[in-house]
């Protein structure tokens, strides 16, 4: 279960693109998503987003997920 509530906010902040934005849709902290981002990239050994100056957009590795 715990991993469907991760895929569910890849997918926000995929639709979103920018985490503080998908936060607030899901009424969780900004650096709660980023932190929960960051363990899944880990966990996969690869990055799911690009993080770019204005915002965050899939990476291929994402793209797949």
């Amino acid at each position: 279960m715990r991993h469907l509530l991760t895929l569910r906010y890849v997918d926000a902040v995929a639709r979103a693109g920018s985490i503080r934005r998908a936060a607030e849709t899901l009424a969780i902290t900004s650096s709660a998503l980023n932190r929960r981002i960051l363990a899944l990239e880990e966990d996969l050994g690869a990055p799911i987003f690009e993080r770019l100056p204005h915002g965050v957009r899939l990476s291929t590795a994402g793209e797949l997920l």
